[in-house]
């Protein structure tokens, strides 16, 4: 289904069906990303314009862009993944568990300051 407003109606795009189903989830989800991702497409369902959906959810406009593209190509299954894979850690097992103790025992109160520390040892 494409998602594409009409600007010159006050028509919802979505399927009521769907839109209830998309709150639903917005309430039940834990992931923040994936909460956001919801509320991006209700937004632009609701007729807020790109930049006015990128500002409430404080993410680029591209990104709310391609947002609504992988909606329109694959529905609510695809706005529901989250593929994000970081990067490969560059910490030995052993030097990781030394940082879990670390933190453990220290506040840390910015990821500059646990860098820090690591570099420092």
């Amino acid at each position: 289904m494409t998602l594409c407003r009409n600007f010159f109606s006050d028509e919802s795009v979505l399927p009521d069906e769907q839109r209830s189903e998309y709150k639903q989830l917005h309430k039940k989800c834990k992931d923040k990303y994936i909460a956001d991702r919801i509320k991006c497409i209700l937004a632009l369902d609701n007729g807020y314009r790109y930049s006015e959906v990128s500002e409430m959810i404080l993410i680029k406009e591209s990104t709310v862009w391609r947002w609504k593209e992988e909606v329109n190509e694959g529905g609510m299954e695809q706005l529901l993944k989250n593929d994000y894979k970081g990067k490969d850690c560059y910490l030995r097992e052993e030097q990781q568990k030394e940082l879990e103790r670390y933190l453990e025992e220290h506040i840390c109160l910015s990821a500059k300051e646990v860098c820090a520390y690591v570099k420092k040892k």
